[in-house]
């Protein structure tokens, strides 16, 4: 049996190396791995909570990452230099700074109040209500 690493395009140690197919790619290989986690999450009646979270966050991970890789390939059939620079764009914020600074630099650009969506998720962690 093929180990999933080896199935894995390889990750871009250099900006020069990012193209939207191999990122796309890559994000593909990983969202139908995070969904077939997911469904073997799934096929619990009643799943306990850390089951449950298990499956909501590989089914979030595999639903990001396909949208994420359709994007990408369907920009490069129409402008490659621009989907390629996109992908460029992805691998540098992961490369560059912390996450949570470039989420909520976002948010506060989408017009999404980020301390409101912060509050939210650690209300829903201690299972209550803001």
């Amino acid at each position: 049996m093929t180990a999933l690493n080896d199935l894995m395009p390889p990750y871009p140690r250099a900006e020069q190396d990012v193209t939207a197919d191999g990122l796309a790619r890559r994000l593909m290989v990983e969202a139908h791995a995070d969904r077939v986690r997911a469904a073997s999450y799934h096929q619990v009646a009643e799943p306990a909570p850390a089951e449950a979270s298990a499956y909501h966050y590989a089914n979030a991970s595999a639903t990001a990452g396909y949208a994420a890789s359709l994007f990408l390939t369907r920009l490069a059939e129409i402008a490659p230099a621009l989907a390629d620079e996109m992908a460029r764009a992805v691998w540098r914020s992961w490369e560059d700074a912390p996450l949570t600074e470039w989420t909520w630099a976002a948010l506060q650009e989408l017009g999404i109040d980020p301390a409101q969506v912060t509050e939210a998720v650690r209300a829903e962690q201690s299972g209550g209500t803001p």
